[in-house]
């Protein structure tokens, strides 16, 4: 596995799904950080900040980071 930036749009999955198995079912579930993370010296770890009373992820990069998660049905 390559490290660093591994996050990919849903666009592009959904895509990858469709062309494996075009009669997959699947969902996205927004993602709510449980919990929070402390701001390290490597400023493209993620770690997060309070932003209208939500756990939210950011980097160094200046992005706010919106996770989902995929539910597969098939």
């Amino acid at each position: 596995m390559i490290p660093g930036w591994n996050v990919h749009s849903c666009y592009t999955i959904e895509k990858i799904i469709k062309d494996i198995s075009p009669e997959t079912k699947f969902r996205w579930h927004d993602f709510q950080m449980p919990f929070p993370i402390k701001q390290t010296s490597d400023l493209m770890r993620t770690w997060t900040v309070k932003m209208d009373n939500n756990i939210t992820l950011v980097n160094g990069a200046c992005q706010i980071v919106h996770m989902k998660i995929l539910e597969i049905n098939y």
